[in-house]
């Protein structure tokens, strides 16, 4: 699973929002707002207030580019800040719109990574469990998987804060460096809850089942719900699936049961959450800005 190792060797940054006109921009207005977590593992929720109807975007980061989507007052992008940001780096934010006239405008804002203390976890895996890190199979899923967490589907899918899909208790946090086998193993990408074999996975919001993935190599039985703008959810180590793709389900519906599936040492669930394909931390998703989604509360 050569992307979830790899590190994407980024370096990062808040400063005050710079803006610079760019072929006839003086008739396209626009306010760029940024919230959220600055460091590693956060989310970025991005604005862009006051444009003319019809105009369109897109933003860079971190090595990446993609379609601001329509939002109440303007545009509006979710973006994670990378796991293996370093804290005190910066980098600039780089938003380009187009108006319906052929205006256009440049909004770049510098981000400051924050500190965030990450602690070390070993862990000792057998052998069976080892080998499927390498196996060719795996690569292949992996294809499947990241092509579902970069889907972009516009528009919000969900109501209201994330909750937590099970009750168990939390076995391993976010962004936890890994050391497996004695071997530098990079982040853990995600929250696992040490539940018991067969007890129920909630949805924690609202969502569309974009990947089904029954006895995947390295992530045993999974599933992948999005969210809409971009933010998807992925489920591991599940002992059954209890839905299909392209169903829609509601947060608190059972999408599934823990389990002990693929490269996994017991029974737990792994939950992750990803803006564009990149890993956020879940519980930035239990308290989203107002000011960047009012229509999560209408």
């Amino acid at each position: 699973m050569k992307k979830f190792l790899v590190s994407l060797l980024f370096v990062l940054l808040t400063l005050p929002a710079l803006s610079q006109g760019e072929d006839g921009a003086a008739g396209l207005d626009a306010n760029l707002r940024v919230r959220g977590s600055t460091w590693p593992g956060g989310a970025l929720f991005v604005s862009v207030e006051d444009v003319p109807e019809g105009t369109k975007g897109t933003w860079k980061w971190a090595g990446r580019t993609g379609e601001l989507t329509p939002a109440p007052y303007g545009l509006r992008t979710g973006l994670a800040v990378p796991l293996d940001a370093s804290a005190g780096g910066q980098a600039t934010l780089t938003i380009e719109l187009e108006n319906a006239d052929g205006s256009s405008k440049t909004l770049t804002r510098k981000i400051q990574v924050d500190k965030k203390w990450r602690p070390v976890q070993y862990l000792s895996m057998s052998s069976s469990n080892e080998a499927k890190y390498s196996d060719p199979q795996a690569d292949k899923e992996e294809e499947l998987v990241f092509a579902a967490l970069e889907d972009l589907q516009p528009g919000l899918r969900w109501k209201g804060n994330f909750v937590d899909p099970s009750p168990a208790q939390r076995s391993s946090p976010f962004g936890v460096r890994r050391i497996r086998n004695g071997k530098t193993a990079g982040f853990h990408r995600g929250l696992d809850y040490a539940g018991a074999w067969g007890s129920p996975i909630y949805a924690p919001a609202d969502g569309k089942v974009t990947l089904v993935g029954p006895g995947f190599t390295l992530l045993g039985n999974c599933v992948i719900i999005n969210h809409g703008e971009g933010l998807t959810g992925l489920y591991l180590h599940m002992s059954s699936i209890n839905v299909t793709e392209g169903q829609m389900v509601k947060k608190g519906q059972v999408i599934g049961k823990i389990g002990n599936t693929g490269a996994s040492t017991g029974p737990h669930l792994h939950y992750a959450t990803y803006f564009h394909g990149v890993p956020i931390d879940p519980d930035v998703l239990a308290d989203f800005p107002k000011e960047w989604a009012p229509d999560l509360w209408d």
